[in-house]
């Protein structure tokens, strides 16, 4: 039985930059696959896939409380649509949202978290060596 697998990332960049293998494998494997991103620059290289993607503009960079409560509605909102059997979550905002919005929905949510990140870069070129 063919599952439905959605990928929550906040950049296309990062989709097609890291992604697309990751794609390819499930779509050799015959699931359905759905990307869930918040911007369009690389739609139609997403579209190039052969898979379908939404686009739920947000910045991930974003601290705004209001805003962290609407994406958590747009996104429980396509997943409802969608009904996924699972959600793979990328970066940070996604991770923090996409189990939220996935309750009750879909009881696999796999959430990868990806180099050092922010905190842990130096914030001039001596830190590289300190």
């Amino acid at each position: 039985m063919n599952k439905s697998i959605v990928l929550i990332c906040n950049d296309s960049n990062t989709v097609i930059n890291f992604r697309k293998e990751l794609i390819r494998f499930l779509l050799d494997k015959k699931e359905h696959v759905t990307v869930i991103v918040g911007d369009s620059k690389r739609a139609s290289d997403i579209e190039k896939l052969g898979i379908k993607y939404i686009v739920i503009p947000f910045s991930n960079r974003s601290k705004n409380p209001f805003s962290f409560f609407s994406l958590t509605r747009k996104i429980k909102a396509a997943l409802q649509a969608l009904r996924p059997d699972i959600v793979l979550t990328f970066q940070i905002k996604p991770n923090i949202i996409g189990p939220q919005a996935a309750k009750r929905i879909c009881k696999d949510v796999f959430c990868f978290i990806e180099g050092l990140g922010d905190p842990f870069q130096p914030k001039s070129i001596l830190g590289l060596f300190l």
